[in-house]
């Protein structure tokens, strides 16, 4: 591994860790609960494409595979907040 490759993952850890960081203060410090999970699962989301750019490589897949991953991404972000808000009300 390179030092330029072992510098970007470190990156990406820094940035990984801030977006928890990110989620937590935000579930913690809104008063809305609905509102909460919905900025906490997009949080989430983007949490997910830095893992599946960085660590999974994807930025060499095929378009097709980049596209469906980041709906595929995105459609479960909006799913699992949909089901949580359902359920609060």
């Amino acid at each position: 591994m390179s030092l330029a490759s072992r510098g970007s993952i470190t990156g990406a850890w820094f940035a990984l860790v801030a977006i928890t960081v990110a989620s937590v203060g935000t579930a913690e410090l809104l008063g809305d609960r609905v509102l909460a999970i919905a900025i906490v699962m997009a949080i989430t989301a983007a949490k997910g494409a830095v893992i599946l750019w960085r660590f999974m490589d994807l930025r060499g897949a095929p378009v097709g595979v980049r596209y469906y991953l980041g709906i595929w991404t995105v459609g479960c972000a909006v799913m699992i907040a949909a089901m949580f808000a359902a359920a609060g009300q």
